[in-house]
């Protein structure tokens, strides 16, 4: 074979490669972007789906929120106070000399409806998610001192589960399980969101609002948070200032160990119409 031969078959042989090379990268590139158009699509959906869910945020609120506040403050008020008040934990008292028997059995009532003619529903639950973590601090503060005995693998929530649990007193309303504690408390924190400021906002939340709350699985925690961040904005200002301006003189009044009365809840009223939060 001669060289003008030879040469002809090398190019021949490497014009083959390199259709073969632009063949393959172009499999490729057409495989990559259609990877790229799908996920664009998947994203696309997924946002839909999210912009959907969100839409349902205006229906968490009802109707006339500020007349509804202004119907029922008083009675939320002082039933809150009392809850409050029946499920503070002494400050000063170590875990392992805690009766928290009656805090417990408290709670658990109002999960279960008990005071459901005073408290909006959710109430218990919001104040049953501060009481665990109140007392997650307290064991944790105790374990850091050498009040509780360390045991490897045990963290601070389950301690603090299990003194919960061996506190209530045998009845329908006592928590069986660490898992319906659980339950209980990503409701709580799922109402915090929604409540924002203050507490009492809670009167103004719907049945909608709720089964999201209770049932987890609905949305996943970071929709959840938008959809509570969009309730809130549609909230009226004045609202928001009122159950706030609440929150904060009622803790004021808890510290005080003065009483929630008549005469005091006057005053409130006349402080919230002279500045327009009603």
């Amino acid at each position: 074979m001669n060289q003008t031969t030879q040469f002809g078959v090398a190019t021949e042989a490497l014009l083959k490669e390199m259709a073969t090379v632009r063949l393959h990268g172009a499999q490729h590139t057409i495989g990559r972007n259609f990877g790229s158009r799908t996920r664009a699509k998947k994203k696309s959906r997924k946002k839909k789906s999210l912009e959907q869910v969100i839409s349902i945020s205006p229906r968490f609120i009802k109707d006339d929120p500020v007349d509804c506040f202004g119907q029922t403050w008083r009675q939320t008020l002082t039933a809150w106070d009392s809850l409050v008040r029946q499920t503070r934990i002494p400050p000063d008292t170590p875990v392992a000399d805690l009766d928290i028997t009656s805090a417990v059995d408290a709670l658990n009532g109002s999960i279960a409806g008990k005071e459901r003619t005073s408290l909006p529903p959710g109430s218990g639950y919001v104040q049953f998610s501060r009481f665990l973590d109140a007392l997650e601090g307290r064991v944790k503060t105790d374990r850091q001192a050498g009040l509780i005995p360390s045991e490897s693998g045990r963290v601070t929530a389950s301690i603090a589960f299990d003194i919960y649990l061996r506190a209530q007193s045998v009845g329908p309303e006592a928590l069986q399980t660490r898992s319906k504690m659980s339950e209980h408390r990503r409701a709580g924190r799922r109402w915090q969101e929604l409540v924002g400021p203050s507490v009492f906002l809670l009167a103004i939340y719907t049945d909608v609002a709720e089964k999201f709350v209770k049932d987890h699985l609905r949305v996943d925690k970071e929709t959840f948070k938008a959809m509570a961040s969009v309730a809130l904005d549609s909230i009226p200002t004045n609202l928001l200032k009122a159950c706030a301006y609440l929150s904060t003189i009622a803790e004021d009044r808890l510290r005080s160990g003065l009483p929630c009365d008549d005469a005091w809840m006057d005053q409130i009223e006349n402080y919230m119409r002279q500045h327009s939060l009603m």
